[in-house]
């Protein structure tokens, strides 16, 4: 997707925004994105010390919290408005009101990572931080050197980078350069802000109240530092002093509106004005006057019945006064007008928890004429926030209206992943492939193709997949001892090199993997709904995995690689499903004869990386046992906290819950936390030490895992990778 960003102030700018398919931003953050590479590029910052809008082609505003693919339309265009009309209050100030010094007339700043040291002045890099959460002591300059071209320029361009730095997520790094700037000029206003914001977005919220009460203190009248500090006062759960401060924004903005005669700042400050009266409901809500909430919601309504912000706080309302249709019908709204709103994603997938609450949402949807295509998305949307009986239950309603589409059949299979339900997502493949059996398919040349009918040829005569799988172990011909090898490195060859002919009953002949005249054809492109139904059949392979069907995996990576080899497929959306394809091909390769043995079964809960000890046997005491893959994808100890809602968090229960009471349970989790996790956390301010962010994974892991064993009395080892 491309889109173009306009400012069209005192210095114009255009700035051509590409974005990718799957990207997650925000409008917020692309918002960030374009003051970075402003700021940078003119070494000035016209946009104020708060939230800056963007809008439509027709000026109307977009929500900061949208996802930027779901609202903005590929070759738009969209125009960026600066705070600098914000109101501010009709009384006299004696406090400075620019929030970044003018611009340098000194040539513009290099493009490095730290910006130069201004003349006579050795501070650290901005890229250091500081240990602990105060504000680190003054040494201020004085009015002559501040004043000084080559200083504002270096304060400009230190500025930019933060900014930049703050837009990638690294808000360790953004939050060093913002208190270096305090070191010489204490009192900065734009600073003061952007300090609260960073420890605010860190959950750290009496870090931000610092700077929110130094900025009120030194700026009464900055309506914005006014709305932070009741922002972050509602972050701690104290509604009363959330009302005080956002009820003086309102008074400033209110006196403001009455005087304003330019057209745009007055639409500007009425926006400003609805949204502070909304944050007051909300409050007002939280402290228990929820009639005077709804009161102030009723009346933003009237004035404008698409008001995103309060159509959200009264389906809240709704739903105090038990009216749960009504709120529905309040939530979908917004959901048309803001379809990436997080907060009203996570509204509906609380009022649709439970059978009545999914019937009555499809009940709704039925009457759209793209019903299907309406109940998928609900379906993606409150299974981000744990609803994920009730989204497997809306793409089965959607997959009914459309039984052809590769994709409804691959969300819910998903979907059924996540309730551990491998047996019903194995139905769903049977009838999908059974019932377009009569020409669907993946064509990957003009004379390689995989349909369909070849998958229900394979699969077809399976009606219970857990049995099948029992039916399927073998007794080995004699127990194991302590010198076999189970298996070794060096017979596991990689998936790029292996060639082995697979032959099998469903195919005519076996073909080799890669090689062959027909190597040489060119391939074709695929469409969407190609590599949706390519990525279908890959998660067969997954599932037939992990419940031990090992025998059908060596045909069905036949009907796959004739269809997948030579493509770059990590580099589309299917890259996930391509992965776990590519890796369980890859260890079947230390199963070369494709079976399982019966042995009892030590469980091996992990995420992906339990797959490579599945159905491996091991001596343990003395016994041949068999290592079984509890496969929960993607969890993050983190993940576990008791306040997520995220979908790996059900997942995790609903596998472990069918390990037997007095198992033995192997876990193997926590290497996404160090992966990614702890490191993403330090940049944004969580944490202050590995050790501290390890610490603080570790402890919610082990809350849950003492209470299931307290539970289900299991004997549990810890894999030493955590």
């Amino acid at each position: 997707m491309k889109v173009y960003l306009h400012f069209e102030g005192s210095v114009p700018h255009t700035m051509v925004m590409r974005l990718s398919a799957d990207t997650t931003e925000t409008i917020e953050q692309i918002i960030q994105r374009f003051v970075a590479v402003y700021t940078g590029k003119h070494n000035t910052n016209p946009f104020g010390s708060g939230p800056v809008a963007l809008r439509d082609d027709k000026k109307r505003p977009l929500r900061p919290q949208a996802q930027a693919t779901s609202v903005l339309t590929d070759g738009a265009d969209y125009f960026v408005f600066p705070t600098t009309t914000q109101p501010q209050s009709t009384k006299p100030s004696t406090t400075p009101t620019t929030t970044t010094p003018p611009p340098a007339t000194t040539q513009p700043p290099s493009q490095s990572s730290q910006p130069s040291q201004p003349p006579q002045q050795q501070q650290p890099s901005p890229a250091t931080t500081t240990t602990n959460n105060k504000p680190p002591a003054s040494q201020a300059l004085d009015a002559a050197t501040a004043s000084n071209p080559a200083v504002i320029a270096y304060i400009n361009q230190s500025l930019a980078l933060a900014g930049q730095s703050v837009t990638k997520g690294n808000l360790r790094h953004a939050l060093g350069i913002y208190e270096q700037v305090m070191n010489l000029l204490p009192k900065h206003k734009f600073v003061l802000y952007q300090l609260a914001k960073i420890w605010k977005m860190a959950g750290k919220y009496d870090n931000a109240l610092r700077y929110c009460i130094e900025g009120v203190m030194t700026y009464p009248d900055e309506v914005e530092l006014q709305i932070l500090t009741g922002d972050v006062y509602t972050s701690k759960g104290n509604h009363s002093e959330a009302v005080k401060y956002y009820g003086t924004a309102l008074e400033a903005v209110s006196d403001a509106l009455t005087t304003t005669a330019d057209t745009t700042t007055g639409k500007e400050t009425a926006a400003l004005a609805s949204l502070l009266k909304v944050k007051i409901a909300k409050a007002m809500r939280g402290i228990g006057q929820k009639d005077a909430a709804v009161v102030i919601l009723t009346n933003l309504l009237k004035e404008d019945e698409n008001n995103d912000d309060a159509l959200l706080e009264y389906g809240k309302a709704l739903i105090d006064h038990g009216k749960p249709v009504d709120a529905l019908h309040v939530y979908l709204r917004v959901l048309v007008h803001c379809p990436g709103d997080a907060e009203a994603k996570a509204a509906l997938a609380g009022l649709i928890k439970g059978r009545e609450g999914v019937e009555l949402l499809i009940k709704e949807i039925s009457t759209v004429s793209s019903s299907a295509a309406a109940l998928g998305f609900l379906g993606t949307a409150i299974k981000e926030h744990g609803a994920v009986e009730e989204c497997a239950s809306l793409y089965e309603h959607a997959l009914a209206c459309e039984p052809e589409s590769a994709s409804y059949a691959l969300n819910l299979v998903h979907d059924l992943e996540v309730c551990n339900d491998y047996q019903r997502a194995f139905s769903v493949f049977k009838r999908f492939v059974h019932a377009n059996s009569g020409g669907k398919f993946v064509q990957s040349t003009l004379t390689k193709r995989t349909s369909c009918a070849d998958i229900d040829a394979l699969i077809g005569g399976i009606s219970d997949v857990h049995q099948y799988a029992t039916n399927k172990r073998v007794t080995p011909p004699r127990p194991l001892s302590e010198d076999d090898i189970v298996f070794t490195l060096s017979s596991m060859a990689p998936a790029t090199t292996h060639t082995q002919t697979m032959t099998s009953p469903h195919t005519d002949k076996g073909k080799e993997r890669d090689g062959g005249d027909e190597a040489c054809e060119p391939l074709l492109e695929y469409k969407p709904e190609d590599l949706d139904l390519l990525a279908f059949f890959c998660t067969l392979a997954k599932i037939l995995y992990i419940v031990g069907v090992l025998d059908l995996l060596p045909p069905l990576a036949i009907c796959i690689e004739r269809v997948r080899y030579g493509r770059e497929l990590h580099l589309t959306n299917i890259r996930n499903e391509v992965a776990y394809y590519c890796c369980i091909n890859q260890l079947m390769t230390s199963h070369p004869d494709a079976t399982v043995p019966d042995y009892r079964p030590i469980y091996v809960a992990g995420d992906s990386h339990c797959l490579t000890l599945g159905w491996h046997p091991i001596t343990y005491k003395g016994e041949p046992r068999l290592l079984q893959p509890m496969l929960v994808t993607g969890l993050k100890m983190w993940h576990l906290r008791p306040e997520s809602r995220f979908f790996p968090k059900n997942n995790f229960f609903n596998v472990v819950n069918t390990i037997p009471p007095g198992a033995d349970v192997i876990f193997l989790f926590g290497e996404i936390d160090c992966r990614e996790g702890i490191i993403v956390s330090i940049e944004k301010c969580r944490y202050e030490t590995l050790e501290e962010g390890a610490a603080v994974a570790i402890q919610y892991f082990l809350d849950v895992i003492l209470e299931l064993q307290a539970k289900y009395r299991w004997n549990i080892f810890i894999h030493p990778v955590v």
